[in-house]
């Protein structure tokens, strides 16, 4: 079976508290460096403190965009 190009991804490209800077996006596949996996994801969550990073209100603040990906199960 051919691989596929792209993928869909959530992604937060503004702070907001509605969270109305979030938007379900494609995006190319990365190729994985040495070491590295690719997961082929089946299942995905996000937590509260996922929740709280859309508003800016969590300790942690990766720059913008950002997309989650901590919490998932799938096959590689």
């Amino acid at each position: 079976m051919a691989r596929a190009a792209e993928m869909r991804a959530l992604a937060v490209s503004a702070l907001a508290e509605d969270f109305a800077g979030c938007a379900i996006v494609t995006q190319p596949i990365p190729n994985p460096e040495p070491g590295e996996v690719l997961v082929r994801v089946r299942a995905a969550a996000l937590g509260f403190p996922a929740l709280l990073m859309t508003r800016g209100a969590y300790q942690h603040r990766p720059d913008l965009p950002f997309v989650f990906g901590g919490d998932l199960a799938g096959r590689f």
